[in-house]
């Protein structure tokens, strides 16, 4: 029952409560900060990093859901092509049987991992730092050395961050593509398939954690 009254909120209500929540503290605290000096200017802030906090962080990840799903659809085409290889040589038991225990540890891997992981953190501090500027432009915070450099940060990270799951998607799709041509290589096939099925649960593993601290996903 709680369960179905949950739903029925998130889809009345965009921003999932967890981000409203979010919002709502991190609001209350900054703007206890300035009840010193003007209970209007500790009430403005207040609301200014509300607004931030649950409208940026959820268009941030709406924003970032758009690269996800494109990501994925690339690797769902990728893993299609390999499955046909894989059957075609008869090593889809073999992939199956070390799927588990074989990791890609190239330096290479961890990077493009880690750019996946840190995608959505920067695709909202970008839309934060920017709903913070329209506020200021508005209100007058005082605020506007920290939000820009803020911005400009984020903005900075996440065209690396895009920039390098590209070009690990280019040159899987390379792979692909020689690999079909030399379809009696068996081994580079297995290998290949096992790094590509990794790079699939990283996308998976940023996608459960978003939902886990914010309730908003990145795939559909």
């Amino acid at each position: 029952m709680d369960s179905q009254v949950w739903d029925t909120v998130n889809k009345v209500v965009p921003v999932d409560l967890r981000l409203i929540l979010y919002g709502a503290i991190c609001g209350l605290l900054t703007g206890s900060l300035r009840l010193g000096e003007s209970i209007d200017e500790a009430t403005a802030l207040g609301i200014a990093i509300f607004v931030q906090i649950t409208v940026g962080v959820w268009s941030g990840l709406r924003l970032c859901r758009f690269w996800i799903q494109f990501a994925e659809n690339r690797l769902n085409t990728l893993t299609g092509r390999l499955e046909a290889l894989v059957s075609q040589l008869d090593l889809g038991n073999r992939i199956a049987g070390e799927r588990n225990s074989v990791r890609p540890s190239s330096i290479w891997s961890i990077i493009v991992r880690c750019c996946i992981y840190m995608t959505p953190f920067w695709m909202v501090g970008i839309t934060t730092g920017v709903i913070l500027a329209a506020i200021d432009f508005q209100v007058n915070l005082g605020a506007y050395d920290l939000y820009f450099l803020y911005t400009i940060a984020s903005i900075s990270l996440v065209i690396l961050c895009l920039a390098v799951q590209y070009v690990d998607l280019w040159l899987k799709t390379r792979k692909v593509t020689r690999l079909e041509q030399h379809v009696n290589s068996g081994s580079p096939i297995k290998e290949f398939a096992l790094h590509t099925d990794h790079l699939g649960t990283a996308y998976s593993n940023a996608d459960s954690f978003v939902y886990k601290v914010t309730g908003q996903r990145l795939v559909a």
